[in-house]
């Protein structure tokens, strides 16, 4: 690659892996080769258009018809009877990249899948840590010098576990109020049924 082409490679992948906000070697690896084949898909397309107007430089003159589309239009057939084997070529190299492409993001979202669970695992197993030792009267866990808790290789901060914490309970509150009818809430308001005369 040229100087131009390496940066704007490099800029191209950064991009497309920072979207996929890989954790680790492993899923930073995986993004990285999803960049990169992305970037292959390109240079297929741009070669595919590049043979064309190489095409249409050549065999434009030789159709000479004095309407310009028609030209066109006999350049483009004539490129793509001559390059036919080429343009094979190149739809093969585009499937075989799409093939990769395609496998390596279904394993990285598998990899963020398996790892967004484990954490949520983790922050489950704390938070039920942190209201156990405070029902009991216990101090908290220790955290970390930095003001952090670390659980099965993840790292959480007292206003996450926090967070979490306020939306379970919450969601518990509205999974028991969901469970009672409206007349043991309020034993004036009649209870409706469908089958009720």
């Amino acid at each position: 690659m040229t100087w131009e082409d390496r940066d704007a490679f490099n800029q191209f992948c950064a991009a497309l892996i920072a979207d996929y906000r890989p954790e680790g070697a492993t899923e930073t690896q995986l993004a990285q080769a999803i960049a990169e084949d992305n970037w292959r898909v390109n240079r297929a397309r741009a070669l595919e258009h590049n043979l064309f107007a190489l095409g249409s430089a050549s065999y434009t003159s030789v159709a000479d018809s004095d309407n310009p589309q028609i030209d066109a239009a006999l350049a483009q057939a004539q490129t793509f009877r001559d390059e036919s084997k080429t343009f094979a070529l190149i739809t093969l190299y585009e499937q075989r990249i799409y093939r990769n492409l395609h496998r390596n993001v279904d394993r990285l979202h598998q990899l963020q899948s398996e790892r967004r669970a484990a954490r949520a695992q983790a922050l489950a197993e704390l938070i039920e840590l942190k209201e156990f030792n405070r029902a009991r009267g216990k101090a908290d866990m220790p955290a970390n010098p930095d003001g952090h808790f670390l659980l099965n290789g993840f790292v959480f901060s007292d206003a996450e576990i926090d967070l979490a914490t306020f939306r379970r309970r919450r969601a518990n509150l509205h999974a028991t109020a969901s469970n009672l009818s409206p007349s043991r809430l309020n034993p004036l308001y009649p209870t409706l049924h469908k089958d009720a005369a």
